[in-house]
């Protein structure tokens, strides 16, 4: 479904601009709304496959089309505001996958288009985070594949496995 939106937003990236534009404002009012009400629903909307795909198909487009359509290059700085904003929001280990999905998108997005998106902020504070220092409990036989994920379960936080993937990701982005 990506792929048709990135093929379609290419042949008339003048009409395009409307559309991300209108996709990214309401990706936008959703996350000052949670923002500002920081309820849990609020956040589990924020917190969703349904927002963390739209934000990578936003991201294709504009990888793809803003070098040759430069109608589409303002735009890109939205979506990354969109895309720290939504690693930022909570703080806690379990959204680390997230954070480091979004760092990839950002990352992505800066190849592409050869902007400058300062990313180290993001990625120190996951080494930072107090708790990946402290001693490791919990299920040590869980196997966690930080792609399919968007939050470590509970149980496997304080895991040594769990700290292994993450600095692994971190470090090797693998």
């Amino acid at each position: 479904m990506a792929s048709c939106l990135v093929e379609i937003c290419g042949l008339r990236p003048a009409a395009a601009y409307l559309h991300v534009f209108q996709g990214l404002r309401t990706l936008a009012l959703q996350m000052q709304g949670a923002l500002q009400m920081k309820k849990k629903d609020d956040l589990r909307s924020i917190y969703c496959w349904k927002f963390v795909l739209a934000l990578e198909a936003w991201e294709r487009v504009l990888s793809t089309h803003s070098g040759s359509s430069p109608e589409l290059k303002p735009l890109v700085y939205p979506l990354c505001q969109l895309l720290t904003a939504t690693s930022r929001l909570v703080g806690s280990a379990r959204y680390f996958p997230l954070r480091l999905r979004c760092v990839r998108v950002l990352q992505r997005l800066s190849n592409a288009t050869g902007c400058y998106i300062p990313l180290s902020h993001v990625i120190l504070e996951v080494f930072q985070f107090s708790g990946l220092s402290k001693p490791h409990k919990g299920q040590e036989r869980q196997r966690l594949a930080l792609e399919n994920m968007l939050r470590v379960p509970k149980p496997a936080v304080d895991s040594k496995v769990c700290h292994f993937v993450l600095y692994r990701y971190l470090l090797c982005g693998t």
